[in-house]
């Protein structure tokens, strides 16, 4: 049995001690640097890493462990696409092998394995995940990461899009959340649990975003994967707030609680509604009783502009009606809470136009002042803000919400 047949799964495997050939003992005696890639350089018949300079005294399990490392490389790269859970047992079985010799993460061929094991772990995630398999990934990015910030430099886009792959994975709502006894505990646990993982994420992300801005440009803010974690970094600063107030995040985050219509008032094409829930830019209602809500058509259209027999009738895409049982499938089990009254203007810009002439504001400035004057506290979002939660893996929900839609009014 080879030594690299040995780190893949068979009964009674043993792994054989095979002996170096004689190139690479020669390479020991006569070369003044084994590899630079390594971190290891050899000065007065000896051998010391080029960091820390730290004498290594033996470098026999080194060499072997980086000859092996190449093989299962070699082999686990081959096996990715055909045979992904015998590749992604061989990177578990060889990167602790390699750690343990002393390899640094930034070291060939350790790095190289675990961006492959990495990647593996994440196209093997069930749905939902579960905590040790979540945590697995966190702990193979993290490693990846350590690694590529001691080969690239500040602002190369690969190590932007690393930390962001970390990030991501760090603001994935935990499945089961550890509980620990003591404050000493919760400090050693990596990743953490509950708020202090949020933050955690939260950091992440921004410097992820910083370096995709550089490696990408800011004009275009750090290309589609700088837009996204923007997108994300929102929507974590509201769930961070949620858990700085106190809150927990079961109450109001929960989403198997049913949207009302307060007062039970229905004017078509202006929905008020408490507890609207949005994900992925589609609207849903959660309710046991849809009898109690007008049609779908008398709430909201398809952004089209009305006119020439235009169908604009709204489908799947713009609001659904789903049951509690329901809810937690398609929403999760959680959301993040928008407080206060929203209005939500569902129109064109046929419309938009017609009601303020430029935007909200409108050219003699009364809009503006009625705003500012009557409901000084009122925050102004334009669509980018839409378009931040279009793009997030996360349901938001509206504590009260009134949809506007001057199409779906003109059905009265």
């Amino acid at each position: 049995m080879s030594t690299l047949e040995s780190l893949l799964p068979a009964p009674k495997s043993v792994v054989a001690h095979v002996p170096r050939p004689p190139k690479v003992n020669q390479s020991i005696r006569h070369t003044e640097t084994i590899s630079s890639a390594h971190g290891f350089n050899r000065e007065d018949n000896f051998c010391r890493c080029t960091k820390c300079k730290t004498v290594i005294k033996d470098t026999d399990p080194i060499l072997d462990a980086v000859r092996i490392g190449q093989e299962a490389l070699d082999k686990a790269t081959s096996l990715q696409f055909k045979d992904p859970s015998k590749a992604l047992q061989l990177t578990t079985n060889l990167i602790p092998i390699l750690t343990s010799t002393g390899l640094t993460p930034s070291s060939h061929p350790l790095l190289a394995l675990a961006r492959l094991h990495q990647s593996l772990l994440i196209a093997s995630l069930p749905t939902p995940p579960t905590q040790d398999t979540l945590d697995n990934a966190i702990h193979a990015a993290t490693r990846s990461s350590t690694g590529l910030a001691s080969v690239l430099t500040f602002g190369h886009p690969v190590r932007g899009i690393v930390l962001a792959e970390l990030g991501k994975l760090l603001s994935v709502d935990e499945p089961s959340p550890r509980e620990l006894a003591t404050p000493a505990e919760a400090a050693l646990l990596y990743p953490p649990s509950g708020p202090s993982r949020l933050k955690l994420a939260y950091e992440m992300l921004l410097r992820a975003r910083v370096e995709l801005l550089v490696g990408f440009g800011a004009r275009n803010e750090g290309c589609a994967v700088g837009r996204e974690v923007r997108g994300i970094i929102v929507a974590l600063e509201k769930e961070i707030g949620v858990w700085k107030q106190g809150k927990p995040a079961k109450d109001a985050t929960l989403t198997a609680i049913e949207t009302t219509i307060p007062g039970g008032e229905v004017v078509y094409g202006f929905s008020l509604l408490d507890r609207l829930y949005l994900r992925k830019g589609t609207f849903y209602v959660v309710t046991s009783d849809t009898s109690t809500f007008p049609s779908r058509k008398h709430m909201i259209a398809r952004p089209l502009d009305i006119g020439s027999g235009r169908d604009v009738d709204p489908t799947d895409k713009e609001l659904q009606f789903i049951t509690l049982a329901e809810a937690r499938e398609v929403l999760g089990e959680r959301a993040l809470v928008v407080e206060g009254f929203s209005m939500i203007p569902y129109d064109t810009e046929q419309f938009m136009n017609h009601i303020f002439g430029n935007e909200w504001r409108d050219a003699p400035g009364v809009n503006a002042g009625l705003l500012r004057t009557g409901l000084t506290s009122t925050n102004i979002e334009k669509s980018d803000l839409w378009d931040d939660f279009a793009v997030i893996d996360k349901t938001i929900v509206f504590e009260r919400a009134m949809i506007i839609s001057r199409a779906a009014a003109h059905t009265q």
